[in-house]
């Protein structure tokens, strides 16, 4: 019976995730009349940023619920699928090239970077630490923001980029948002691997980050006047294919298991099983 309710809880949490989202699709208009691509180029921006400030406060909080029922990786898996089901019914990335800018687009994945580490800081802070630090005896906990291991962890989203690459090999929407979810699996393998004994949170903003990052570099090397060839012969690159709300979805939903495979190639040895060991010789 247990199992049975745990389930009920987990589909109720999707669906609703899932409905928060798709009510403030109509605010996310493009200037062409269409959905999307991003909040920040719709037809009213500030209405559009309202609207999905609202969407992720609710989002968050059933995803903190469902943490608190199960764990931390869970309530950003139910966050992250309703935010990509919006994510799939938007605009791809040709919208923006023939219709908007992409520094608006560069500014509004920096923005998700941050919204995004504010959502694992408030999901950390109520529902406890996302991973298990991996410490030698009397070791200090690393501090998540500003410390070596910190910086080394946020740095880890650049591996990222390398799977997006390789993955969307065109803007469909549910290959870009597969090759951003497989890409923060990746991160989140990295990352627990290059710093396992600090929080992770820094990492979830850096996929973010370096994926904003990416579609700036992309943006640049594109001559204003060869973009609409570009884009009519399907010769964007790869790197700038997904759009902010993409990797925010995928960071969410593939850093955590990326986190959880890590993990798994970590042990700690244990002292107490070495001390006979060391006496027999």
């Amino acid at each position: 019976m247990e199992v049975v309710r745990n389930w009920i809880i987990m589909l109720a949490a999707l669906a609703l995730s899932i409905i928060a989202f798709l009510l403030i699709e109509p605010t996310l208009l493009s200037t062409q009349g269409d959905f999307g691509p991003t909040v920040m180029q719709a037809q009213s921006p500030v209405a559009a940023c309202l609207a999905m400030l609202a969407a992720l406060i609710v989002g968050t909080i059933i995803a903190v619920g469902v943490a608190r029922i199960f764990q931390a990786s869970t309530g950003l898996l139910v966050l992250g699928i309703g935010l990509g089901w919006l994510a799939l019914q938007l605009q791809t990335i040709q919208h923006v090239a023939l219709h908007g800018s992409f520094n608006w687009l560069v500014l509004e994945g920096l923005i998700w970077s941050v919204v995004i580490l504010a959502i694992v800081v408030i999901m950390a802070r109520s529902t406890g630490p996302m991973v298990q630090p991996m410490l030698d005896p009397g070791e200090a906990v690393p501090d998540w923001a500003a410390s070596t291991e910190a910086i080394k962890m946020g740095a880890a989203g650049i591996a990222a980029l390398p799977i997006v690459w390789i993955i969307a090999q065109s803007p469909l929407k549910g290959q870009v948002l597969a090759a951003t979810i497989i890409g923060s699996v990746a991160a989140g393998l990295v990352g627990r691997l290059v710093a396992p004994t600090v929080q992770p949170y820094l990492l979830f903003a850096g996929v973010c980050l370096f994926g904003a990052l990416g579609q700036w570099v992309a943006g640049i090397m594109i001559p204003p006047d060869q973009m609409e060839g570009m884009v009519t012969s399907g010769l964007l690159p790869h790197i700038a294919l997904p759009l902010p709300i993409d990797y925010a979805a995928g960071s969410l939903i593939g850093v955590p298991l990326g986190l959880q495979w890590g993990s798994s190639f970590l042990r700690k040895d244990d002292p107490s099983s070495q001390e006979p060991t060391a006496a027999s010789s």
